[in-house]
């Protein structure tokens, strides 16, 4: 995995290429906590940007279309009181839906991240090209930088 860092304006961005494995989500949280030890970015944010990131990471990995030498590329781009995630990665386009809590007794193993992602962050969204998706997560804190 390479990861480049560096401050653009009011942000700091880092850029860095994930395998697509199970390995991935756990590689962008460490990065996302980098991120938000550059910039002061509040800790109940964090979490709940952990919480988002880690869902939209582990969809990548699952839903992606991978060959050997395919990544997911992941940005993350922060300042003290917003952080945007960017993930791109290879797949078919999907429909997201918008179900409400989800029923615990139907959904034993899946179908949760969906929520956890909406419940977490202050905006998601999905652009569609040519075989594969961005994923773009946002996170506001309160406080102003």
């Amino acid at each position: 995995m390479a990861a480049h860092a560096f401050k653009r304006g009011k942000y700091w961005l880092i850029r860095l290429s994930l395998p697509p494995d199970s390995s991935a989500p756990a590689q962008l949280r460490r990065h996302i906590r980098e991120a938000a030890v550059y910039t002061g970015f509040a800790e109940d944010a964090l979490g709940s940007m952990l919480i988002g990131a880690t869902e939209a990471c582990s969809n990548a990995v699952r839903h992606g279309s991978y060959s050997e030498t395919d990544s997911i590329e992941a940005s993350i781009q922060a300042k003290s009181n917003e952080m945007i995630i960017r993930l791109l990665y290879k797949t078919t386009p999907f429909v997201l839906t918008n179900p409400g809590i989800p029923n615990l007794s139907e959904y034993i193993h899946v179908g949760h991240g969906h929520y956890l992602m909406r419940e977490s962050l202050d905006e998601i969204h999905y652009y569609f090209r040519k075989g594969s998706v961005l994923a773009r997560l946002v996170k506001r804190t309160r406080h102003k930088n």
